[in-house]
């Protein structure tokens, strides 16, 4: 693969995954404008969360899939469906900021006891299982991208990466099962 220093699936992940909570940080707080894809502010609003959904749940099988197809030792199906799922994630990524960046963000309209007792909590593990599994998926990945397929079992790839894809899946799936309490 790439003839790369050691430390940089290491060094690449503090950069990268700092880039992006910067990144993000910016949106939210307003001091960046993020539309790559020169949307209109009221087609955003309404079409972006859905098409995040359907993205999130292509995502999530794909990573379910690349899970199994390691765990049957089909490395190289297990790589087209990872590189597949980092795809995804960069494009939910992009739509994400792109809504989040548009005010596109929508408050719980439910009972309030389902907001206090079902979506806050739920709400919370999601955003703390998105924000913890970025560095960890990506360090996973620039190992898998930078390392030949002999190289990869001699690193933490394969430990990190069963932590990562844990992460990964239940951030997913919560997130989507925020969607379908949101809309």
């Amino acid at each position: 693969m790439l003839p790369l220093n050691s430390k940089f699936p290491l060094i690449g992940t503090i950069v990268i995954s700092s880039l992006s909570y910067l990144a993000l940080s910016l949106i939210i707080i307003g001091r960046i404008s993020f539309n790559p894809f020169l949307l209109e502010r009221e087609l955003a609003i309404f079409l972006l969360p859905h098409i995040i959904a359907i993205n999130n749940a292509i995502t999530l099988f794909t990573i379910i899939m690349g899970w199994l197809f390691i765990r049957k030792k089909l490395i190289k199906l297990h790589r087209a469906f990872m590189l597949t799922s980092l795809v995804l994630i960069l494009n939910f990524l992009l739509l994400y900021l792109t809504r989040i960046s548009l005010g596109g963000i929508k408050s719980y309209e439910g009972p309030e006891f389902l907001y206090l007792f079902i979506y806050l909590p739920l709400l919370t593990i999601h955003l703390t299982l998105a924000i913890s599994s970025l560095p960890l998926v990506v360090y996973v990945a620039l190992i898998g991208l930078t390392k030949s397929f002999e190289e990869i079992p001699k690193t933490k790839h394969p430990k990190v990466g069963k932590i990562a894809v844990t992460l990964w899946i239940l951030s997913l799936s919560t997130g989507i099962m925020v969607y379908f309490m949101l809309f």
